[in-house]
């Protein structure tokens, strides 16, 4: 959740803007809109830089008031406190596929890390069994390879610079 000032372009009036922000707010339960009285600024509370330009083109678009964003601070940031499987079911055009998603919490300030683990093909009849995923490093963006001693059946990938 980010938290960031309004700059209005110059000639509009905030106190005329507010309640049509206001009227967004209603319509959008994510974005939530602070007037600060002592300095006379708008702030707004955001998921994202997504939102921020969807937020951007709405004003513009519906009032006809170019606005910018001030820098962006962080109020928070969500996470989840103990391990939890995600599971999807996909069935097109009669193959059938099953994912298994682990999350996993780690200590504060860690880098986030995505590990590839053996996959096992449960296709009645087949007599196949694990087999080794085919998840290309060029499909992660900003991510470098960890060394390969984490495992041998696995592929590892940490977060990186971009």
């Amino acid at each position: 959740m980010l938290r960031c000032q309004l700059l209005l372009s110059s000639g509009c009036d905030a106190h005329a803007l507010l309640p049509k922000l206001r009227q967004l707010e209603e319509e959008d339960p994510l974005l939530h809109i602070q007037w600060n009285e002592a300095s006379a600024e708008i702030r707004v509370q955001l998921m994202g830089e997504i939102q921020q330009e969807v937020l951007q083109s709405v004003i513009r678009d519906r009032f006809g008031v170019e606005v910018r964003f001030g820098p962006a601070a962080i109020c928070y940031k969500e996470t989840i406190l103990a391990p939890v499987e995600g599971v999807g079911h996909f069935e097109p055009l009669r193959h059938y596929a099953e994912v298994h998603l682990l999350l996993e919490p780690l200590p504060p300030a860690a880098a986030c890390t995505l590990r590839a683990a053996a996959a096992r093909i449960s296709s009645p009849g087949t007599g196949r069994g694990w087999c080794s995923p085919t998840w290309p490093k060029k499909n992660i963006p900003a991510c470098s390879q960890a060394p390969p001693s984490q495992t041998s059946n696995s592929r590892w990938w940490q977060a990186g610079p971009t």
